[in-house]
C-alpha cells in the first residue's frame, strides 16, 4: 500500500510538472506512447499466440511428452527470446524434419518480432513524438489550462461535513 501511495503521489506530481513549458509536451508524448504500447501489445499478442500454437503443435506431432512445461513454457521462452535471452533447449527434443521445422519457426519468430514488430513500434513512437512536437505550444497551453482548472475546482469546493 505505501508503494501505491508513492506512485499516486508521483503521478500527481507529473500533473503539476506539466505546467512547465518544457515538460508539458513531453508528458503528452509519454501518454501517447503508453497508448501506442497498448495497441502494439494487442498486435504482438496475436503473433505470440500464433507462434506458440505452432510450437505446441510441433511438440504434439513429435510425440514428446509434455514434460517440457507445456504451453506456458513455450510462451515464457518466446518472451525470453524477445528479451535477448535465447536458450534453444526447448527445441532439443525434436528430431529430424520436426527439428528443422522448429528452427524455421524459431528464426521466423525472431525476424518477425525483432526486425519487423519492434521497428514498427519505434516508428509509431516517432510518429507520436512528431505529432506532439508539431503542436507543442498548444499542447502545453491546454495542459496548463486543464491543470489550473482542476486546481481551482479543488480549492473552490466547500469543506466536507457541511461546515462553511
Amino acid at each position: 500500500l505505501p508503494g501505491l501511495l508513492q506512485l499516486s503521489f508521483a503521478v500527481r506530481g507529473l500533473e503539476y510538472a506539466s505546467l512547465f513549458r518544457s515538460l508539458g509536451p513531453l508528458l503528452v508524448t509519454v501518454r501517447g506512447m503508453l497508448v501506442d504500447i497498448t495497441r502494439f501489445g494487442g498486435l504482438y499478442a496475436f503473433v505470440l499466440i500464433g507462434f506458440a500454437n505452432a510450437f505446441f503443435v510441433l511438440f504434439a506431432l513429435s510425440g514428446e511428452s509434455l514434460d517440457y512445461g507445456g504451453y506456458p513454457r513455450i510462451l515464457q521462452e518466446q518472451l525470453l527470446w524477445l528479451l535477448s535471452s535465447v536458450d534453444r533447449s526447448l527445441l532439443d527434443g525434436l528430431t529430424g524434419q520436426l527439428h528443422a521445422t522448429g528452427d524455421v519457426l524459431f528464426w521466423g519468430y525472431i525476424v518477425l518480432s525483432y526486425f519487423v514488430l519492434l521497428n514498427l513500434l519505434i516508428a509509431v513512437f516517432n510518429s507520436t513524438f512528431e505529432k506532439v512536437q508539431r503542436q507543442a505550444f498548444n499542447e502545453w497551453l491546454f495542459l496548463r489550462m486543464a491543470t489550473m482548472l482542476d486546481f481551482e475546482a479543488r480549492v473552490a469546493q466547500p469543506p466536507r461535513g457541511g461546515q462553511q
